[in-house]
């Protein structure tokens, strides 16, 4: 007889969780509230977030109440600093903002780090050429620019009534046809996002017109792009062509310093306004008068001419004397 038994064999796993602890056990037994461990400090975590966001709902509160005051506190200059921009036509009186070579003088002298001064001339929105490095298939790098998208584009002014030519990035288009106009975006937007001198410009006859009605915007702008002269110009502006003077055969070879005169184009302010004076005065010789300014300038030059030159005169009689005794 033959007994057949059925033997099952069953998988057993057991798993075993082990609970991590920083700390060492106190004697008394843990009543799962986590409190059995050594050295412990009580966490005021949840009564300074009350604290800190009561603080923030009153500030609320004043903020909404005071709304009007504090944005205009925030957005004078004279309480908020001045932007690059601003500092560089900060101060200018109405008479300044009408001088064409004053604000082109500013435009091409003024220097701000990290901006391009096309950029300063320019509406680019704070865009500027970036550099970096282009990575071939053979892992070697090479350095590389990113240029701002720019176009050449005239918009109209309704407040200023005249076609104004700009260089403009595509960012700046894209913010004027969201700012609804060409007068809006330059009225509304922050100095630091227009980033641009001759924008802060334009703000301020902008801002001069709509106080001042009456207040005459020059008939034709400074030059938003740099005046280049050429070499032949500026080959003539150190080396002025002056034209040659004819004299007689008897005052070649002898001082000249009297005849060596300034040209009225090469006269300053004070001079040119004295030349002109003395013109007036060759026409009506009738009516001048001998305690004349500059008559009596002209014979105190006469004076320390003749004073400087009064040793010279006694050095060459004495060599006459000698040179008679010697003869």
């Amino acid at each position: 007889v033959f007994e057949y038994r059925q033997i099952f064999v069953y998988d057993v796993f057991c798993f075993f969780f082990f609970q991590a602890e920083d700390g060492i056990r106190d004697f008394c037994l843990s009543r799962g509230l986590g409190d059995v461990y050594k050295r412990q400090v009580v966490s005021t975590q949840s009564t300074w977030v009350i604290i800190v966001k009561a603080q923030q709902n009153m500030f609320l509160s004043l903020f909404k109440q005071n709304c009007a005051q504090i944005s205009k506190m925030l957005f004078t200059s004279s309480f908020r600093a001045l932007h690059s921009t601003e500092r560089a036509l900060h101060g200018l009186s109405p008479k300044d903002l009408q001088s064409k070579e004053y604000i082109n003088n500013i435009l091409n002298k003024t220097n701000i780090p990290k901006k391009t001064k096309r950029s300063l001339r320019g509406l680019f929105h704070g865009k500027q050429p970036k550099s970096g490095l282009r990575t071939c298939f053979s892992e070697k790098k090479s350095i590389r620019r990113w240029k701002p998208n720019i176009f050449d584009k005239e918009f109209f002014s309704d407040v200023l009534q005249m076609p104004i030519s700009l260089e403009t990035s595509s960012s700046a288009l894209r913010c004027i046809r969201k700012y609804g106009g060409f007068d809006n975006y330059i009225l509304m937007t922050e100095p630091s996002k227009l980033d641009s001198i001759y924008g802060e410009y334009l703000r301020k006859l902008m801002l001069q017109k709509l106080n001042d009605p009456s207040f005459q915007i020059p008939a034709e702008l400074p030059k938003q792009r740099p005046f280049k002269l050429s070499n032949k110009e500026k080959a003539q502006r150190i080396y002025p062509y002056r034209p040659p003077i004819w004299h007689p055969p008897a005052l070649r070879h002898t001082d000249l310093w009297r005849l060596r005169c300034k040209r009225p184009s090469e006269m300053n302010r004070h001079e040119y306004a004295q030349f002109q004076e003395i013109e007036s005065m060759a026409k009506n010789l009738q009516d001048v008068q001998t305690s004349h300014p500059l008559l009596k300038q002209e014979r105190e030059d006469n004076k320390r001419d003749e004073e400087l030159l009064e040793a010279d005169r006694i050095k060459v009689l004495q060599r006459l004397e000698l040179s008679l005794i010697h003869i």
